[in-house]
């Protein structure tokens, strides 16, 4: 039950991170995140010994890390796509 309680707290925690790189994502670094979220499924491979306990947190860290990136990449493409079209990035 605790691992549960502090997951919903990281989510919680995480969700202004979550709403900047739905609005901004030029403020976060992308290739950060893309390292964090490589890192976070090498990490699965390392699992030995596969219980709920052990699964749940990289689980959710690789979830939440894919979740960013893709608003990420969704702002470097549209961005990409305004420089093409030259309309202004504001």
């Amino acid at each position: 039950m605790a691992l549960i309680t502090n997951l919903i707290i990281d989510v919680f925690a995480l969700i202004p991170t979550i709403k900047k790189s739905y609005l901004r994502p030029e403020g976060e670094d992308f290739w950060a995140w893309f390292g964090t979220g490589t890192a976070d499924t090498i990490n699965l491979f390392a699992i030995e010994k596969f219980t709920f306990g052990v699964m749940v947190y990289p689980i959710y860290m690789l979830i939440l890390d894919l979740i960013i990136v893709i608003l990420l990449a969704r702002g470097r493409i549209k961005s990409f796509g305004r420089l093409k079209t030259g309309e202004d990035r504001n």
